[in-house]
């Protein structure tokens, strides 16, 4: 795994959410109506999928079928959804990054745009609203895990999709990547670092999420290699 440099902004929305199961579908549609690259831990698999806002195209085929459904991340660039099985429900959050200027320093909601945000993401969330939206002064830390193998080409390979093979495992996990030819692909994850206590000030991780599956180009694929251990994945 290796530390990406600091990545300028410190204000996140954040909310807490419930919702049932036989709605999954429903609220994944109105929480995060944008493309976006979406995992499932089901029952009986781990299976990538891409989302473009109303539905999910799996790697797998098929549907997301909610009833096996024991985890979900959906995320992109700006804000993932991220829930877990809870009997017949599903308890998470959503995370959304605002916008920051080069230096760090949040330029985005203040005063009455800070007010619209809240209420915004208050009327987005609805019914699947287990606390009220909050922004949070985090600051931001990426990284970047090598996936464990290689591409190989498969001729019924889904479009958007493509096969990372890991001989030596028996491993193959097909991945959703908009940038074929490479070799090698990471997982980039964002990791937030706040306040964990009020009375001393401490810092620490609060939460992180993921950001996308990259293409690692040959340097950081080098970089790996020296750091040692991290080459095969994470």
């Amino acid at each position: 795994m290796d530390t990406l440099p600091q990545v300028p902004g410190r204000t996140a929305l954040t909310a807490g959410l419930h919702c049932a199961a036989d709605t999954l579908l429903a609220n994944m549609q109105q929480l995060l109506p944008e493309p976006a690259t979406l995992v499932l831990w089901r029952r009986q698999d781990i299976v990538w999928g891409i989302w473009d806002g109303t539905a999910a195209l799996l790697a797998t085929g098929g549907g997301i079928m909610p009833e096996r459904v024991q985890e979900l991340r959906l995320f992109n660039a700006t804000a993932e959804l991220h829930l877990t099985r809870c009997g017949q429900a599903f308890r998470g959050r959503l995370v959304r990054d605002l916008d920051a200027d080069a230096t760090g320093e949040p330029s985005g909601p203040t005063g009455e745009a800070t007010q619209q945000s809240l209420t915004t993401a208050a009327a987005q969330l609805g019914s699947a609203a287990a606390t009220e939206p909050h922004l949070c002064a985090w600051e931001r830390t990426d990284l970047l895990a090598h996936l464990w193998g290689h591409e190989a080409a498969r001729p019924d390979c889904p479009a958007g999709f493509i096969d990372l093979v890991d001989p030596d495992r028996d491993i193959r996990m097909t991945i959703p990547c908009a940038e074929d030819g490479q070799y090698d692909y990471g997982l980039l994850t964002r990791n937030y670092v706040g306040t964990v206590c009020a009375a001393t000030g401490q810092a620490g991780y609060v939460d992180y999420r993921f950001l996308g599956i990259v293409p690692l180009p040959q340097a950081d694929l080098a970089a790996l290699h020296r750091k040692g251990g991290h080459t095969h994945g994470n």
